[in-house]
Order: C-alpha cells, then sequence, then structure tokens
C-alpha cells in the first residue's frame, strides 16, 4: 500500500468518524448541520493525522479486538447506574487502581495499538478509566469503580 494511499484512508476514516459522531449528538439534523458537521470532521481528520504523525505514532490492531466493543453499550448503562448512585448516595467510594499485564511478545505497533483501543474502549465506561498505558512495558494502570478487568488482561499479582 502506498503512502498516499495509507494516508487517505486514514482521512477518510477520521472524517468519517468524526462527521457520525458530531450527527449522533444532535436532537435534529438539517442541511446546515450536515455542512458544518463535514467541515468540522475534515479538519478534525487532518489535526488527527498531522498529530498522530508529528508524535511518532504507530498502531497496528486486529479485526478480533472489535469484539471488546460488543458489551460496551451494557457497560456504558450499567456503570452509568452504578456511578450515579455512588455519587446519590454520598458515599465516598474511590475505587481502586488496577495494573493490567498486555500480552508478551508483540512488536511496539501492535502493542501500541492494543493500548490505544483497549483504553478506547475502557474509558467510554463511566467507572472505568485509563490512567497510563505503556506498550513498551506491555502494562495498563486502570482506575475502576468496581468494574473488572478486561478478558484480555489479568491483575498484576503485586497489586492485591
Amino acid at each position: 500500500m502506498t503512502r498516499y494511499w495509507r494516508v487517505g484512508t486514514e482521512l477518510v476514516v477520521w472524517a468519517g468518524l468524526c462527521f457520525g459522531i458530531w450527527l449522533l449528538t444532535l436532537s435534529s439534523v438539517t442541511s446546515e448541520d450536515i455542512l458544518l458537521a463535514a467541515l468540522a470532521a475534515a479538519l478534525a481528520a487532518v489535526c488527527a493525522v498531522a498529530g498522530r504523525k508529528v508524535a511518532g505514532g504507530r498502531w497496528r490492531g486486529r479485526l478480533a479486538w472489535t469484539r471488546w466493543y460488543l458489551g460496551l453499550p451494557v457497560a456504558i448503562l450499567l456503570d452509568t447506574v452504578k456511578v450515579l448512585a455512588l455519587v446519590y448516595s454520598a458515599r465516598r467510594h474511590y475505587g481502586r487502581m488496577q495494573t493490567l499485564d498486555l500480552p508478551e511478545g508483540e512488536d511496539h505497533d501492535l502493542a501500541a495499538g492494543r493500548c490505544a483501543i483497549g483504553a478506547l474502549g475502557m474509558s467510554a465506561s463511566p467507572a472505568t478509566y485509563v490512567v497510563d498505558a505503556d506498550p513498551d512495558e506491555h502494562k495498563m494502570i486502570v482506575h475502576t469503580v468496581g468494574s473488572p478487568a478486561p478478558e484480555w488482561a489479568k491483575t498484576d499479582p503485586s497489586e492485591e
């Protein structure tokens, strides 16, 4: 695949994602909204590609990782209820920090892709967010409020 093809594909993917997210936030869609969403998505796509290039980031992923997102809508709903219940009950519950070991033996690009996709999925739910991800050390640090670790990672025994 040529360099221009890769950059073009990345621009289209970013623009499509940004355009779709913008439209999902609207209660009604007008032609002006579509035009503004397209312009903002194009600008965001250029910034995302340029930012990744400046940062020197390279990710690779696997299609099988998308299965992590199958349960995400249910997790978001349940975690929202859990977090709102904690706020409503006025209890001070800070959750816990968890160190997740990522699979060893992956090259840097694949490990970075795993960190990025995993962080997006875990942080989309209100009761979990990724504090730090280090693909070189094959570790992620996650703050959870009663949420279990994802199936692809296990708790570092030194944390328990």
